[in-house]
């Protein structure tokens, strides 16, 4: 089995090294495919310096959501996946996706575990980490209409769901993987794996870091469009979006 992962990319040089020798350097069938939209920093170089072992491409695009789904397009792999370019697959990562979706021919798509990181890659925010993990193994579709306990770097699907259901939300520039999940989840029940697969970086240049009051909001949108008329979900779904907002703000983190 052959897995792709797309590398959305823009002026990443500082960490897209990482990104794509974590991709790379896993045991197993991999397609790592960079869609860059047309860096000015010293990200080309660094794609070059890769030679074969990758594909990329480097022009001006519509944004990071248009991107992934360019990347999704030429895709060869049977399973499928982005990683941002600041964010890295652990150790052995696609080698227990592989077995996961080999062993379960029933799953179309599947998560793991995902810890946080700082700039420096020094994990953080295990507070975080460890309240998504309540939910994680104990998947229903109410809980992700309610909260996004996903992590979207370690979430993997069958190519063919592409077909099936269609590519990412080119509207969508936050939540596109939250409105993605809730797509795909409405139909088929994920399988979770059981071991920590990436870090997700936050840092002050990433867009959910920035941006998170927006991206709350755009969650609650977002999963309001696949709950409608349902009023404890939907007051719950108002409850964890303001939540959020506040603890962040409280924290100084907004």
């Amino acid at each position: 089995m052959k897995i792709s992962v797309i590398i959305p990319s823009y002026n990443t040089g500082k960490y897209i090294r990482q990104a794509i020798s974590s991709v790379i350097m896993q045991p197993c069938a991999v397609e790592c495919i960079v869609i860059d939209g047309g860096s000015t920093d010293n990200t080309l170089d660094i794609l070059k310096s890769y030679g074969d072992r990758i594909k990329w491409v480097s022009e001006p695009d519509n944004g990071e959501t248009s991107a992934i789904n360019k990347g999704l397009r030429i895709a060869t792999g049977e399973v499928v996946a982005w990683l941002d370019a600041d964010d890295i697959y652990l150790s052995g990562a696609l080698h227990y996706v592989r077995s996961h979706f080999n062993l379960r021919q029933d799953s179309k798509w599947a998560y793991g575990k995902c810890l946080i990181i700082d700039k420096d890659g020094k994990e953080t925010s295990h507070v975080i980490t460890k309240f998504k993990e309540i939910f994680q193994p104990r998947y229903s579709y109410d809980k992700l209409l309610v909260l996004d306990f996903i992590a979207q770097p370690s979430t993997f699907w069958r190519r063919e769901l592409l077909n099936e259901l269609g590519y990412l939300d080119e509207t969508e520039n936050l939540v596109m993987d939250y409105e993605y999940w809730l797509r795909i989840g409405a139909k088929y029940q994920p399988t979770f794996i059981n071991h920590y697969l990436a870090c997700w970086r936050s840092h002050s240049e990433s867009a959910t870091s920035k941006e998170l009051a927006q991206d709350m909001k755009d969650a609650l949108r977002v999963s309001r469009q696949y709950a409608p008329s349902r009023r404890v979900i939907n007051a719950l779904q108002w409850l964890v979006c303001y939540f959020v907002i506040g603890t962040y703000f409280i924290l100084g983190r907004r």
